[in-house]
């Protein structure tokens, strides 16, 4: 038996493995909250910027909701909501939307352009990662969309590229994707960046594209870093009438593009909800209360289902839907959860055995791994130190550098 021979196989066949999945920065890797912002509106775009979350404290004054109301209504910890509003306000991404949010009139399609260009070039510190959608394909502004932001950009002070990434919408095919990316490609080389210097996430809304998630995945799998799904665009292109959050088709997409995302090793990003935390015109403040807190835990219970179900992130489009989908996460990455998963990894880690029962639950080497993609998402989260996630093994020595300098 020719042991070398074998062993050489074993390489390759693992190398091969390795290569399909999307080289992401482990900055990237939790992408929680997606706070979408229509392009032709600068007002709007520089508040989501500059404010994030800190914008609902004044939405609850309005209509007289305490922290200890909203609390209440979510069954969570005043505590974490006041963290959210004071220190951690900021969304994971804001995207700068020159499709669906922007208007088809040839004024509001150049002034999207022109705010997107006039943010991004007069970008210092943001919190957040930028990305901007496009029009579609299907759309006659597409190719201007991008050509015309991307060649009007320059780069920051540090010599950083302003702009973190593109989502792209509406694609049916690999062909498609590949073809934007070879866009971005040649922007790069102009602009003397890296190749996927940016980033490209991708909308799944329809049929054809559902059933095409991974060999689309593939095609621009070095420089993508989400996979977004579109409700309602799915809804109308499969002739589903309900919008209804758990409708068996929607959750059979959210399914596909879950496990196509973890098969190439990124995040999977769940739609905005259609439940708007607003005012009612017709009803007085003590009834608008009322309404708004109903609606700010339809969003939170929406969010914690997506969780659960494996959504490793959410697009929202109000403040107060920002703030519920936050807390919805701070909740889950609760501190007790988060030492109850420590206390099993450690236990683990001291076994002589290999499989055991640990807090009454089995334990081993699968679970165990489970543990560690919770704790991975904890460190990146700030809630473990990357001090003590590299000491567990948690995260690699170049992460742990990465991780220390934020």
């Amino acid at each position: 038996m020719n042991r070398s021979y074998y062993k050489k196989q074993q390489e390759e066949i693992l190398q091969k493995y390795g290569q399909f999945r999307s080289p992401l920065h482990i900055l990237d890797q939790v992408q929680e909250t997606h706070f979408i912002v229509p392009a032709d509106n600068l007002s709007l775009i520089e508040k989501a910027v500059q404010r994030g979350c800190s914008q609902s404290e004044e939405l609850l004054e309005r209509y007289d909701i305490g922290i200890s109301d909203l609390a209440k209504t979510l069954d969570c910890e005043s505590e974490t909501i006041t963290s959210i509003i004071k220190l951690n306000f900021y969304p994971d991404v804001i995207l700068l939307d020159a499709e669906d949010a922007t208007s088809l009139k040839e004024e509001n399609i150049l002034n999207a352009r022109k705010n997107i260009i006039a943010t991004l070039n007069n970008r210092n510190q943001f919190q957040s990662r930028i990305y901007f959608r496009p029009s579609g394909l299907d759309l006659e502004y597409c190719i201007d969309d991008i050509l015309e932001i991307l060649t009007n950009l320059h780069l920051n002070e540090n010599g950083s590229y302003p702009l973190d990434g593109m989502i792209f919408p509406k694609v049916e095919s690999a062909e498609e994707i590949s073809f934007i990316s070879q866009i971005l490609s040649d922007m790069e080389n102009k602009a003397g960046l890296m190749q996927n210097t940016i980033k490209l996430q991708f909308l799944v809304e329809s049929a054809r594209a559902v059933e095409s998630i991974y060999e689309i995945a593939c095609a621009c799998r070095d420089r993508l870093s989400g996979i977004i799904f579109g409700m309602a665009d799915y809804a109308a292109d499969t002739g589903v009438s309900s919008l209804e959050e758990s409708h068996p088709l929607f959750q059979y997409a959210r399914l596909r593009i879950i496990n196509v995302c973890a098969a190439v090793g990124i995040p999977s990003i769940d739609c905005m909800s259609f439940t708007y935390p607003v005012a009612d015109k017709n009803l007085d403040k003590p009834q608008n209360k009322i309404l708004l807190l109903k609606k700010m835990k339809e969003v939170y219970e929406i969010t914690m289902n997506s969780i659960s179900l494996g959504m490793k992130g959410k697009w929202v489009g109000h403040p107060l839907q920002l703030l519920a989908a936050k807390i919805a996460y701070e909740t889950y990455f609760s501190q007790q959860r988060l030492q109850i998963q420590l206390e099993k990894l450690k236990l683990y880690s001291r076994s002589s055995t290999g499989a055991g029962i640990i807090h009454n639950d089995m334990a081993d080497r699968a679970t165990d791994r489970s543990v560690r993609e919770f704790l991975r998402r904890a460190v990146i989260r700030k809630k473990l130190s990357a001090e003590e996630a590299f000491n567990l093994s948690i995260i690699t020595n170049d992460e742990f550098h990465i991780l220390n300098k934020r």
